[in-house]
Formats: C-alpha cells, sequence, structure tokens
C-alpha cells in the first residue's frame, strides 16, 4: 500500500514539473488583446464601447481560433509591448517597428499596408527626399516611421499629435511631417485651408490674406508603406494561420474597405 501511496505521488509531482516547464501557450478560454483607447480608426470609444479595425479583426482571429476574447485598454504603444512581454495579454496589433521589439516578442504576418504621406510646406524649397536630408521631419509618437527616415538620413522629431506637428512646420522648427494616408487625410478634411485647392479658390496676391501654412505632397518611391503586425509573447502559429485564412477569405479586405474605404491587405 505504502509503495502504491508513494507511486501515486511520484505521478502527480512528475505532472506538475511537466506542467511548469512546459511552454506557454495562448489561453484555450480567452485571447487576450491590448488596444489604444484612442486610436482611430483601428480601435477608439464609441458610447463607451471599444470598437475600430483591430477591435474587429480580434474578434476575427478569436473566432477561428475558437476562443473567448477580452480587450485590455491602454494609452500607447509601449505599454502594449511591456503588457505582451509580461505576459498580461496574449496580443497586440498595429504600428510596431520590429527593429526596436524585445527579444522576447515575436510578430504575426503582416495583414495590412497603409501608405505614408510625407510632406511639407509652400515656401519651404523642398521637392524631393534629398532636400530633406539631415533635415528635421515631424513624426507621431504613435508613428513606427523612425527606420524609415533615418533610412533616408532624415533627423525624426516625434510630436504628441497632429495639431502640434502642423504648428512646427508652420513655425518652421521642422521641414517636413510623416503621416499614415488615413491621417493625412482626415487632418486636411478637417482644415480645407491647408490645401493648394484653397490656395488657388482664394485668387489673392495679398500677403496679408495667404494662409500661414500650405501643405505639399512630397512623392518618392522611397516612401515605401508601413507594415501592421500583431505581436506576442507566445507561439504564434495559430494567430498566424488565423491571419492568413481571414486574408484568404477576403475578410481583412473588407474590413480595409470598411474602414480605409481601399483594399490595404497588400504592399
Amino acid at each position: 500500500m505504502k509503495k502504491v501511496i508513494i507511486s501515486i505521488l511520484s505521478g502527480i509531482i512528475l505532472s506538475l514539473i511537466m506542467l511548469i516547464s512546459a511552454p506557454t501557450h495562448i489561453s484555450a478560454d480567452t485571447l487576450k488583446v491590448g488596444i489604444l483607447a484612442d486610436n482611430k480608426p483601428y480601435s477608439y470609444l464609441t458610447n463607451k464601447k471599444v470598437t475600430g479595425f483591430e477591435v474587429e479583426l480580434s474578434k476575427k482571429i478569436a473566432q477561428e481560433m475558437d476562443t473567448n476574447i477580452k480587450f485590455v485598454k491602454v494609452s500607447d504603444r509601449k505599454k502594449l509591448q511591456k503588457l505582451v512581454s509580461d505576459h498580461k495579454i496574449d496580443l497586440a496589433l498595429g504600428q510596431f517597428d520590429k527593429t526596436t521589439l524585445s527579444s522576447k516578442l515575436i510578430t504575426t504576418n503582416t495583414y495590412l499596408y497603409p501608405q505614408n504621406v510625407l510632406f511639407t510646406g509652400t515656401h519651404r524649397h523642398i521637392s524631393s527626399i534629398e532636400d530633406l536630408q539631415n533635415k528635421k521631419v515631424g513624426i507621431l509618437a504613435n508613428g513606427n516611421q523612425h527606420q524609415l527616415l533615418t533610412s533616408l538620413q532624415m533627423k525624426p522629431k516625434v510630436y504628441n499629435s497632429i495639431s502640434s506637428l502642423m504648428k512646427a512646420l508652420e513655425n518652421k522648427k521642422i521641414k517636413a511631417g510623416i503621416l499614415t494616408d488615413y491621417e493625412y487625410t482626415a487632418y486636411l478634411n478637417k482644415h480645407p485651408e491647408l490645401t493648394s485647392a484653397y490656395l488657388q479658390a482664394l485668387n489673392s496676391t495679398k500677403k496679408s490674406d495667404l494662409p500661414k501654412l500650405t501643405l505639399t505632397r512630397i512623392k518618392d518611391p522611397q516612401i515605401t508603406s508601413q507594415q501592421l503586425v500583431g505581436i506576442t509573447d507566445k507561439r504564434n502559429t495559430k494567430l498566424n494561420q488565423a491571419l492568413d485564412k481571414l486574408k484568404d477569405g477576403n475578410d481583412i479586405i473588407d474590413l480595409s474597405q470598411k474602414y480605409f474605404s481601399q483594399d490595404l491587405t497588400k504592399p
């Protein structure tokens, strides 16, 4: 009898050791996804409920993985990365610079390629990316174009909002700025006085009548699109399989059309 009890206890202890030492996997019950609370159109609050492209995509991923989902709202991407590293969440989606990620983290396949827009103000005597070498270019704190700008020999200058970036451009503290196409277009829709069309419609040569700032886009094939990915600290085989299946089934294309009015699933 004593030998039987010892044998049972040994089996239990061995099972516990194997459980503790086994690789961590995403919970079979709940997929915890970190999102930014104010990051329209990717994730934002409407009537106290989270919505947006990444919210809907996360729900579809959870559905493909046959698991429940829980959203954890944070204020910035650094906190998202920390939560993943600390095993507080399973997944975070969005604009992450792969070169700055912790070695603990791994990325999913790219699911979206939002276009970048490099722009300057009129009368800045800048017409090409070569004119911006060794010059300061404004970038948002939540943007991930830092590596792109440095590779083009530009000096990124971080701002917390588009309005503060525009103010710096107006005051000639920076030579240019970079935003996603969605951010740039949405801001111009709210501020049509910054467009060249407004300047032409004004039809005035008086300096006092002219707007303080008119934006001009700098186009160049080297201004590549962003690559949106998911980050996780666990084996992401199932996540990639879910993302690939959603892309093959046009689910992500449909979400892209819904939130961006275009297909951004290809570079």
